[in-house]
Parts: structure tokens; C-alpha cells; sequence
């Protein structure tokens, strides 16, 4: 079986004896828009799983699968694919009402609280996913790629990242365990934050968002950690945040046995970054390397 191949001349006549409209309650002819009213999906899982690999790659490259509803009936469109951004938004319908629901709706409430607007490259792993859950879309599947789409905005797409020859690691996933983690005794919140720095202390975005949560987690754990932590992040350039906690550490009753370190630590910033604003740290701090 060949790959389908757009052609001159009605472009739904492309690949579609791969299509089994019978199921999907569609009408596929030579129109650009097909009207569905039952659960049924763009292509039966008996014709996908009639596919080689390769078979199927080709059709998910070749025609782009767009869904939204007008009067209550959901509509189709199916055109040919032009290589442009993928966006959740063409495959997920998050609606409010839980009645004549498709394979594409997700019930939530309020919808407003969910927004699937995307620009996702094309050929990324998740532009792929997306394409191919537009031709065999599931709520249920939904339900968990929503929740991964503000990791795939910040990333372009992709879901694992390399940190180097040893690492590939789902930061989204990683930063997710922290928020879930708070009420977790301290020391198991340490070694996560250890080995999450370790990992993404070299990408600026994955470095001020774990950052952001060791900020909220600081005043749960003792002094002697989060300067070890902080020693642990200063192979970068000092953000506002990492600054504030820094100031927060310092300011703590409980810190006077780390302050020496945290004295040490500037002391190390400003020679390792000696263009870096350190004018909001405490006035106290700053005196004391007359900075």
C-alpha cells in the first residue's frame, strides 16, 4: 500500500479508502467538511491497525484532521496537511455540557480554567502525538495530554530533554512530583530537589522553576539545606528569585550557623559573575563583603 500523495483535484479523495466513515458517522466525499453526531473517530481501529508504521506516518503527514461543533453537531474538517503548527485546540473540544458527547470532547468545568491553545512544531514528539490523537482521539487520553501542554509550550513541543550523555529526563514530570510533595517530610523533599538541580541547573527556564518551588518549600526545611542546595545551583548567573531566597535564608532566626556559607557564597557570586546586581541583597549581607 502506498503513501497517500495530495494531488491536484478534490484533495478528499486522498488516502481515504484508509477511512471508514461508516463508523465515524461521516459522509466523506467531496467535501471539506464532514458532520458526525455519534463517538465515532475519523479511523477504525481495524483500518489503523492494517497499517505499517510507515503507511500510517504517511497519512497522519499528509491530511490535517480539525474539529469544533456549530448547532450542536461536531464537524470535521479534513484538509491537506501544509507542514504549520499543530495546536490542541483543532483536536480537543472542552466543553461544559455533558450531553452528545464525542471521542473529541473533554467535559470540564469551568472550560475557561482549561485553554489547549498551542503552538506545537509540527514533527516534535508532540506535535506527532497530537496528530496522530486527532485520527484516533480518546477523552480519556485527553484528560492526560491537557495536563502535560504548559511543559510542552515551555519546551517547543518536546517532552524529554537531554542534559547530557547520561540524562533524559521528563522535566515535566519532575517538577509536577515537587508540587505534589509539599507536605512530605523534609529530607525526602532534599533529595529530590539535589537530584533535580543536578539534572536542570544548566537550562535557565528548568532552573528558575525549580527555583520558584524551592522559594515555597524553603521555610519547611532547615537552614543547613537550603544553603546546601543554593551552594549547589551557583554554576549560573543569580536570578531575582534566587536572590530573594538567599535574602529569606539569611533573615531566618534559625540561620546564624550558615550565615558564614551564605557570606562565602556571595562572596563566590561575585567573582564568578561580577556583572550580576546584587544591590537587593540584605543590607546586613552586603555590608559584610562591603559589596
Amino acid at each position: 500500500m502506498r503513501h497517500p500523495v495530495v494531488a491536484d483535484g478534490p484533495w478528499v479523495s486522498v488516502a481515504f479508502r484508509w477511512l471508514d466513515s461508516s463508523e465515524a458517522g461521516c459522509v466523506l466525499s467531496t467535501g471539506r467538511q464532514d458532520r458526525c453526531k455519534n463517538r465515532g473517530s475519523v479511523v477504525s481501529s481495524v483500518r489503523y491497525t492494517a497499517l505499517t508504521t510507515n503507511e500510517w506516518r504517511g497519512l497522519t503527514d499528509t491530511v490535517r484532521v480539525r474539529v469544533n461543533r456549530s448547532d450542536g453537531l461536531l464537524i470535521i474538517t479534513l484538509a491537506p496537511d501544509n507542514g504549520a503548527p499543530v495546536s490542541p485546540a483543532d483536536c480537543v473540544l472542552i466543553t461544559e455540557d455533558n450531553t452528545g458527547l464525542t471521542h473529541y470532547d473533554l467535559h470540564l468545568s469551568p472550560a475557561a480554567m482549561s485553554p489547549v491553545d498551542a503552538k506545537i512544531p509540527l514533527f516534535s514528539p508532540a506535535g506527532r502525538v497530537f496528530c496522530d490523537f486527532s485520527f484516533l482521539p480518546s477523552w480519556q487520553a485527553s484528560m492526560l495530554l491537557i495536563q502535560a501542554i504548559p511543559s510542552i509550550r515551555a519546551l517547543g513541543g518536546e517532552a524529554r530533554i537531554q542534559i547530557n550523555e547520561d540524562a533524559l529526563v521528563l522535566s515535566g514530570y519532575l517538577l509536577a512530583h515537587l508540587d505534589y510533595i509539599r507536605g512530605t517530610p523534609a529530607d525526602h523533599k532534599d533529595k529530590v530537589y539535589e537530584s533535580c538541580l543536578r539534572l536542570m541547573d544548566m537550562i535557565p527556564e528548568l532552573r528558575e522553576q525549580l527555583l520558584i518551588r524551592l522559594r515555597q518549600d524553603a521555610p519547611s526545611m532547615p537552614p543547613e539545606t537550603i544553603a546546601r542546595l543554593l551552594q549547589s545551583t551557583s554554576s549560573a548567573p543569580p536570578t531575582k528569585t534566587y536572590r530573594t531566597i538567599i535574602n529569606d535564608l539569611w533573615q531566618r532566626p534559625d540561620s546564624v550557623p550558615v550565615r558564614p556559607a551564605m557570606v562565602s557564597l556571595v562572596a563566590e557570586i561575585r567573582r564568578a559573575w561580577p556583572d550580576s546586581d546584587l544591590t537587593d541583597l540584605d543590607h546586613e549581607l552586603r555590608s559584610r563583603r562591603h559589596l
